[in-house]
């Protein structure tokens, strides 16, 4: 038994690790997407 809830906690950090690195990925692709628009968006003017 105790085997089985090492286990779950094991898996449960590394799907929070997981979850965590894509949420930061789409922060981080979102800000970089903003600020390609502004530039473009000041280049134009």
């Amino acid at each position: 038994m105790k085997m089985v809830l090492s286990n779950c906690g094991r898996i449960r950090s590394i799907y929070r690790n997981y979850t965590f690195k894509t949420n930061y990925i789409n922060i981080v692709y979102t800000v970089s997407r903003i600020n390609l628009l502004q530039r473009n968006s000041l280049l134009q003017i």
